[in-house]
């Protein structure tokens, strides 16, 4: 399997001298399990990701799209991905339901109308398939499993875990390390081989004033993925967008030196890691 970080940063985008090493664009990232191609989140960083399959694909784009839930940062670069509209190719697009119950397609929908923006999901012209998510295995066929796990966040959000050819990626987007129901990621990562996890604060800024946002800390995610047993890698994700590279850069290093981990990284855009 492999992973390419097209977007690590959170809440909104950023484009600053200070951002170029690991990236301004909303979350986004491409696994590749074997033959199969999976997309997570469709933040800023989906439309460079779009531009490269419509350059490097011989033949018609057929993806899975799982988004982990549907706040702006997560969905704002969706209908700017190119390959949607390709005839020939073909996507099916998972997420959760609303906190309400509606479908994730039409939150989609009501997203992308003309008050907000110039087209919506009627002008697709590849083939989508829109599939609501809850927490539980899915068998994807070809070997490829995932399972899904409610997080701690404001509104409904899943952690996705990929499982293929004995090897699994992780990955927790917009998660509170320190609510109570973070107990339940622990089993959720166990022995996991690669997993991403929100670090958008340091403690010492989460307690001061972050509380109930819906995000963790660099040492949340440290403590959380070593209880769960993971040995390999652990990539820092959702970069605050005042976060600098001289900065994460520091606490990459800071928080690297106080893990059993053997691999600590801050996901860099356009950086690719082989599970």
């Amino acid at each position: 399997m492999f992973v390419r970080v097209w977007g690590a940063r959170g809440s909104i985008s950023v484009a600053r001298e200070d951002t170029v090493v690991y990236g301004g664009h909303t979350t986004c990232v491409e696994i590749r399990a074997g033959e199969r191609l999976i997309i997570v989140d469709a933040g800023s960083g989906i439309r460079s990701l779009g531009k490269s399959l419509m350059a490097q694909e011989k033949g018609p784009v057929d993806a899975d799209i799982f988004l982990s839930h549907t706040h702006l940062d997560h969905i704002a670069g969706l209908l700017m991905f190119e390959p949607f509209f390709k005839k020939k190719n073909v996507f099916r697009i998972h997420g959760p339901r609303s906190r309400s119950g509606k479908a994730i397609k039409d939150t989609i929908e009501a997203f992308f109308v003309h008050d907000y923006w110039p087209i919506g999901i009627s002008s697709l012209t590849a083939a989508t398939e829109w599939r609501d998510l809850e927490e539980g295995t899915y068998d994807m066929g070809g070997g490829l499993t995932v399972k899904t796990l409610l997080l701690e966040h404001p509104a409904p959000v899943l952690g996705y875990r990929f499982e293929y050819g004995g090897k699994s990626v992780a990955l927790v987007f917009d998660h509170e390390s320190y609510a109570p129901g973070n107990a339940r990621v622990i089993p959720f990562l166990q022995g996991a081989d690669l997993v991403v996890f929100d670090s958008q604060y340091t403690e010492e800024e989460y307690f001061n004033g972050k509380q109930g946002w819906g995000h963790s800390s660099f040492e949340g995610a440290i403590a959380t993925t070593e209880k769960a047993g993971v040995k390999k890698t652990l990539l820092f994700f959702h970069h605050d967008p005042d976060r600098t590279d001289e900065a994460l850069a520091a606490l990459e290093k800071k928080y690297a030196k106080k893990s059993t981990i053997e691999h600590v990284y801050a996901a860099k855009e356009n950086a690719v890691y082989e599970v």
